[in-house]
This record gives C-alpha cells, structure tokens and sequence, in this order.
C-alpha cells in the first residue's frame, strides 16, 4: 500500500527541511499514484507537472519540470501527493529505503544503527512505516537485501516528512556509504545464516514457477537448468538460459539480448529472479563480474574508497593528472583516487560502478620507479569503463588509456556516447561485456605506432561479431604521436572534442 496525503494541504513548512543540493536545482514535478499496479501489487508512482497538474511530466523532458518553489505553490492547488525530484544521470542522488523501519512513532533499533552510519537526510517514505534517505553516487544496479534497498531512480517521490535529528543534507562521503553497504549485507547474511544457511532451497517456490510459466517452450536440461524460446524476439530453437546458481535465477540469451532486455520483455523486474529472503547483491566466495575480474572486497576495496576519498578532500587534482585535458569535477565522476598530492589512483570498474583495480600513477618518477604500479595486487586488468555506458545510445568510443578515455568520456557524455580506456594494446574489450551494449555505432582508436592497424582489427573482432557496425578512426595528429591527453593540453578539450567529431564520432 502507498499511503497517500490529503491532496492540496501541505503542512506550513513541510518541504523547508529538504537539502539545498535538490532544492536549488530546477528539477521538480509533483507524484501520485497511477492507475497501473506494478509487481508486488502496488500502484505505480507518475510524475504530472508543477505548471499543468492535469498534463503528465518526463524525465526526459526539461520543459516538464519547474523549480522547487514553483513546484510547492502548485503542490498546494494539486490533486497530486508530494514533490518528486527529477535524478541526474551524470551527478545521481541515490534514494536508500529502509523497509519497516518505523513502529509506532519509534525508529527500529536495527534503522538507527545505520542513520547513524550514514547521517544524512531522512525523511518517512511513501510506503508506511519505511524511512528514505539521500545519498551521493552509488551504483547504477538496484542493491536490495532484506528491508534494505538502494536505488538509482529516474526521479525520487518525497513525502516531506522529515525526520527530526537528521540533517538537511544530501550525504556525500562514499567511504561512508560503502561502510552502511558492506555492514548491512554482512548482517543480512548472518541472519540467513540463523535461518538455516541456504536460501536456495527457496528457489523451487512461485518466482521460479511464474518465469517458467511465462516462457514458450520449456524443456528441463538438467537439475536447477532449463532452456526456452527468448521473448525478445521471433525464433526456431531455444536460446534463452534458466537456472539456479547461489540462490539466484539467472538468465542468460545465446542470441545476445541482455538480461535487461528479457525481464523488460516478460514484464517483470530484477526482484523478480530472488525470492524475498535472498539478497540480490550478495557476492559469493569470489564474486566476479560479467568482464571476468575479481571484484574488489575487503582491504583492497578499502584502498580504492579510501583512495577517492582523499581526492575529494584535497579539492584539486593530484600532480599525476595534471595537464591531462580534465578537471576535478570529471576526475570524481569518473572514479579516480589520490593517494597524496603527488600520485593520483585510476579506479577501474564494471558497468555497475563496481571497483575491480587500482592503478598509481606517480605524479613524480624517482629513478629505478615504474610511473604505474598497483595498488589492488591479485586483480586483473580489466578495461576503464566510463559512468553510464550501458545506458549510452549514440555510440561507444574505444581508445587507448584510462586518461584519454576519461577525458573523452567527459566531453561526450551528454551526446549520449559511452567510452572504453584500453590499458595497452594488448588487451580489448570482453565478449561479456560487449554482449550487454546496446547495438549501436562503434567508435576505434588507436594512438599512432606501428601496430596500430593490428591493434584496431583486434578490438573491432568482438564488435564485429555482434553485429554492431565498427569505425576506425583517423590519427588525432597525423604528423606526430599524440594522444587525447596531450592534444586537448595543447588545443583545449573543445577543440578536441572538434577533432573527434571531424573524425567521425556520433555521425552514423
């Protein structure tokens, strides 16, 4: 159930407590309860607009929205429930719900425990008795384990109903984030533990049979293992996976689809392949991730959270990034760390934001030193994946370096392109992870040398297989060994960005 407010009667001063990062923004629509219902039976939530109540707003659509206070005074006339705040793509606020966290007038001992850890905003949410707080960053894949969820929503609905003793305050500290993160699931975990230790047993029950259900062609292949038609698309044989692997139905399409793509097409959600008792996110022993790297856990992970902490707190970039064509704001965004004000750290993560390496990069270079050295050893080299990739439609530049890439990323992003930073010439993207793209153009380059047709034959090879049509790029500077970097420091990142699109880039 969502408990809904008397339409038009805000209380005076019910939004004053709201942070100032949301409210200076001009990103407000007003919510309601929708007509449609969704998984759990529950009406789902829809955006109408400040200036026309009557008339639904997009989140894809700026003309829809309104600033906070033009969003309060229609609020007030509205047959509408609260405010809702329209998510940044590129600088999200994470909601964090806590789930039956509020009994009679009193938070839970088990919720205080972790308002505590996180010390920021807090406000009752819009299912009754839940409590919802705001949070920088976080990953782009909805974490949920017993009555704790994190969530990158398109747009956040906000009851106004703050909690006295929590600051007014998007929280922003992702050491401390991470900290409520891991804390939390190690408890979930030790309570399935309590239960008996197994959630799979779980698995054989309604959520597996109401998949199975909804599929064409079913036919069992082996114990917990069963093949299907794909409901993505037209087909003469199976090419959709099912089975059960540490409590978890996974789906996997022979003919490409990404799991996204499947759940979207039998209507259903990611909440839907667990059952309530087992968290999505739970890491087995090695978790890995769809690039086939090790996840970072424990004193690695530490490392990388407290690595891009400190460059927060030293408010400019470190030597070792200097004069690389990018600033501060696009160095957080992306991920990258400092150890000092001398050595910078480049994180590498998956298409979810999950660390899986660090890299030093000495600001200043003794002799004997390597300029790189690592600071995860054991784990791999995986590619540097830009924020967002997944959701990127206009195409995917593919080039050498995690700097280069970064600096493209932050130049691109808002034409809906993603970028891929190849560490050498060695290596190239994963099957896996091209797998998940979105078909669309992609975009290869190679710093000039003597390899460079070589090197780009061998990154297009999986693009190519996929079907995604492939262009190689032109050198940046024909004449001389220049690479992103070095052209946007000497030309400025406009007239690198110039460059790319005179090569090519977002023109298919």
């Amino acid at each position: 159930m969502i408990e809904t407010p008397q339409p038009g009667r805000a209380e005076e001063g019910r939004w004053l407590e709201l942070p100032q990062k949301l409210t200076r923004e001009n990103r407000w629509a007003l919510w309601r309860p929708g007509a449609k219902r969704g998984a759990k039976g529950r009406p789902v939530l829809e955006l109408v607009q400040a200036a026309n109540p009557a008339v639904t707003a997009s989140v894809e659509d700026p003309y829809s929205w309104a600033s906070f206070e033009r969003a309060c005074q229609a609020l007030a006339q509205a047959q509408a429930s609260g405010l809702a705040y329209v998510n940044s793509r590129y600088n999200p606020v994470v909601a964090i719900t806590f789930y039956n966290a509020l009994k009679d007038g009193k938070v839970a001992p088990w919720a205080m425990r972790y308002l505590d850890m996180l010390n920021c905003y807090a406000e009752e949410g819009v299912v009754p008795g839940s409590l919802l707080l705001l949070y920088e960053g976080g990953s782009e894949q909805p974490l949920t384990w017993g009555n704790v969820a994190v969530r990158r929503s398109p747009f956040i609905a906000l009851t106004g109903r703050h909690l006295p003793g929590s600051p007014s305050r998007v929280g922003t500290s992702p050491t401390r984030l991470q900290a409520f993160i891991d804390a939390s699931r190690r408890d979930f975990e030790r309570m399935i533990e309590r239960r008996g230790g197994d959630p799979k047993s779980h698995m054989a029950g309604k959520g597996l049979e109401r998949l199975l259900s909804s599929l064409k062609g079913v036919r069992k292949t082996g114990p917990g293992r069963w093949m299907a038609y794909s409901p993505v698309r037209e087909e003469s044989e199976p090419s959709l996976s099912i089975r059960l692997a540490n409590g978890r139905i996974l789906l996997y399409d022979f003919g490409g689809a990404s799991t996204e793509e499947v759940i979207r097409a039998l209507g259903i959600g990611y909440g839907d392949l667990f059952t309530d008792e087992t968290p999505p996110d739970l890491p087995p022993s090695h978790p890995r991730s769809a690039s086939l790297v090790r996840l970072l856990e424990g004193e690695m992970l530490q490392r990388v959270r407290q690595a891009q902490a400190r460059l927060r707190e030293l408010g400019r970039l470190p030597k070792a990034f200097e004069n690389r064509g990018f600033g501060l704001e696009a160095a957080l965004e992306g991920g990258l760390g400092a150890l000092n004000e001398h050595d910078g750290v480049i994180v590498y993560m998956d298409a979810e934001g999950r660390p899986l390496n660090a890299v030093v990069r000495r600001g200043v270079v003794k002799e004997g030193e390597n300029r790189f050295y690592t600071l995860t050893p054991g784990h791999g080299s995986p590619v540097w994946i830009g924020p967002g990739l997944l959701q990127a439609r206009a195409g995917v530049v593919v080039m050498e370096g995690a700097t280069n890439a970064l600096l493209v990323w932050s130049l691109v992003r808002q034409e809906g392109l993603g970028v891929i930073g190849v560490p050498g010439v060695e290596n190239g993207p994963a099957k896996e992870l091209v797998a998940r793209l979105p078909l669309q153009p992609i975009y290869l380059y190679a710093d000039p040398h003597d390899r460079r047709a070589q090197v780009l034959e061998r990154w297009a090879a999986p693009f190519r297989e996929q079907g995604f049509p492939v262009r190689l790029l032109e050198p940046l500077d024909p004449a001389g060994r220049t690479d992103a970097n070095e052209y946007a420091h000497r030309h400025g990142g406009q007239a690198l960005l110039e460059r790319l699109v005179e090569l090519g880039v977002g023109s298919d």
